[in-house]
């Protein structure tokens, strides 16, 4: 699922890590999750929840400090309040 807006060098650096480690989340139609977006989307989560989910597997142990980073940072404030 594409926000429109390109992501961030971290954000990116995470998706690389993400889409090389072996797992079998899948869609609907069957294909495969490989981003923290997708994840997030099929489990109905936010994506810094996500990434702490991914952190949980037995891979996580050797993710990047950006990917621990992102799932430990402070939700954004919302605007609307």
């Amino acid at each position: 699922m594409s926000t429109g807006t390109p992501p961030s060098d971290r954000q990116q650096l995470n998706e690389d890590w993400i889409r090389s480690r072996r797992w079998d989340i899948r869609y609907a139609n069957g294909n495969p999750v490989a981003t923290l977006d997708g994840l997030a989307e099929v489990l109905g989560i936010d994506r810094r929840e996500a990434a702490r989910r991914v952190l949980t597997q037995p891979f996580g142990k050797a993710a990047p400090q950006e990917l621990l980073d992102e799932a430990h940072q402070e939700p954004a404030a919302d605007p609307s309040s």
